[in-house]
């Protein structure tokens, strides 16, 4: 139970210190500089390191409040132009070059249709690699504020009872939203029978 409550803990500061979270503190008071955002897993802090390596250990020995102190004050110190550490493409980049290149289009879009037309061609893009990442933001795109219905468009079956699909707009999702596809099916193929790891990965900043 300890153990459980402290990983819950955990995970909440974790999302509070937000996309900037990139030392963890532990009780020995040894500190551990992360590239990306860290992640709890089950109970153990998982996060990478900085030559790129997927690390972890439990997350009681996360000290919580050390940990948000010292992130806040890294935060303040750090200079407007100072670069951040990322994760190299080759762990959690795009997982297709054409994908990458729909989502260019899409940003660079000058106006609606041009972000329908790049809209449609990340979703062509991510159907050749075979990943269900298209079906998914289709079936979002039409039931966009029921999750069952979701879940039922996904595996090809009707909606409930008396609710009817919409016709949502593809130009107003944003272009985070087609990234951060890209990078759950490249996790998810990373790191197919790992879900610690797939974890991790899809937290990774980029």
């Amino acid at each position: 139970m300890v153990k459980k409550v402290m990983g819950v803990a955990c995970a909440a500061l974790l999302a509070a210190t937000g996309a900037f979270a990139e030392w963890l503190v532990l009780r020995d008071g040894s500190k551990i500089r992360t590239r990306g955002e860290a992640v709890v897993v089950d109970g153990e802090v998982g996060y990478f390191d900085l030559n790129g390596q997927i690390r972890r250990f439990p997350a009681i020995d996360l000290d919580i409040n050390a940990t948000k102190l010292t992130n806040i004050a890294a935060k303040r110190k750090r200079g407007a132009e100072e670069d951040h550490f990322v994760i190299d493409d080759d762990q959690v980049g795009h997982i297709d070059p054409d994908m990458a290149a729909a989502i260019r289009e899409f940003r660079d879009a000058k106006n609606d249709y041009e972000r329908a037309r790049a809209y449609d061609h990340f979703l062509e893009s991510a159907r050749k690699v075979g990943g269900e990442i298209g079906k998914d933001l289709k079936c979002q795109d039409r039931y966009p504020d029921d999750w069952g219905a979701q879940a039922l468009c996904r595996v090809g079956k009707a909606p409930p009872p008396g609710v009817v699909g919409k016709n949502v707009g593809r130009s107003g999702r944003a272009v985070q939203q087609l990234e951060e596809a890209s990078r759950t099916l490249r996790c998810r193929q990373l790191y197919p029978n790992n879900d610690f790891n797939y974890q991790v990965c899809i937290r990774a900043r980029q």
